[in-house]
């Protein structure tokens, strides 16, 4: 009879699993503005908070997120109407010459596309 069923057994019975590798999810930071610079398993040189697997998946970075009292906070985007787009005096808008990303105001002396609205 075989015995290769006994032998697998006992050698199963042997084995011993690998440790299991505990990580430390570390969040670096800047320590004067507090703002998040960048996450890492690995041991860097920098200022940081260990976090849960679970958060560190969670932020990403680069990222709206702070560390405040010890804790990643993510912040809120300013969403205050200051940035948006206006009218010069004659009723246009400015913008950079063939590319209607950059609103310019009249400091700016390269050319220029002028729009205007259809009202």
């Amino acid at each position: 009879m075989d015995n290769s069923h006994e032998e697998f057994l006992k050698a199963m019975g042997a084995y011993v699993p690998p440790p299991t590798i505990e990580y430390e999810y570390r969040i670096y930071y800047n320590p004067d503005t507090m703002r998040v610079t960048s996450k890492s398993i690995e041991d860097l040189p920098g200022t940081f908070i260990i976090v849960s697997k679970e958060e560190y998946y969670n932020i990403f970075v680069p990222g709206p997120y702070k560390v405040k009292n010890g804790k990643v906070i993510k912040l809120q985007l300013d969403t205050v109407p200051d940035n948006m787009l206006s009218l010069n005096n004659e009723g246009e808008y400015r913008t950079i010459k063939d590319n209607n990303m950059f609103l310019v105001d009249d400091s700016y002396t390269g050319p220029i596309d002028i729009w205007k609205r259809n009202d």
